[in-house]
């Protein structure tokens, strides 16, 4: 009889201290919720992006460049411009990073940069390609999309 009042004491002490828990919000078993710490890779811009252009200027005076690239084409090429990225079509294979290498010197060509002022930071296995572009002082956005739109009606 003493045992079995001290199990339905402990069984309420557990009921009770999962509804205390519950209530906290910090239920055995689950992650608390992250909160909106900010990364540290993040690169920060210091004017406030254009959500419809595939071009990011950042507060150091270089570019952003969002790139789907397309491997294995026949030639180099700007596909399409859209919101989201810039198409480029390259005549490499996606080959221990062939495609990368060749993409980064055409988009130095088309931006009429030297090779050593265009990087690729994000998406070394990826199509979708983040490119840091160290621009000359007073270019803007505006001056790298007539590039590219310009390659992509002369091809």
């Amino acid at each position: 009889m003493i045992a079995a009042k001290g199990l339905h004491l402990l069984r309420r002490t557990i009921t009770q201290s999962k509804t205390a828990l519950v209530e906290i919000g910090t239920i055995p078993g689950k992650m608390p919720e992250k909160k909106g710490k900010p990364n540290k890779n993040s690169i920060n811009s210091q004017q406030t992006p254009d959500p419809s252009s595939p071009i990011k200027e950042q507060s150091n005076g270089s570019f952003l460049l969002s790139i789907l690239a397309k491997p294995g084409a026949k030639q180099n090429a700007i596909t399409d411009i859209s919101a989201d990225a810039i198409g480029v079509q390259v005549a490499a294979p996606a080959m221990e990073g062939e495609a990368n290498a060749e993409l980064t010197k055409y988009l130095a060509s088309v931006l009429g940069l030297r090779k050593s002022d265009v990087s690729l930071i994000r998406g070394m296995k990826s199509r979708s390609k983040t490119f840091v572009v160290a621009a000359q002082p007073g270019a803007t956005t505006e001056d790298l999309l007539a590039c590219f739109s310009e390659e992509a009606e002369n091809g």
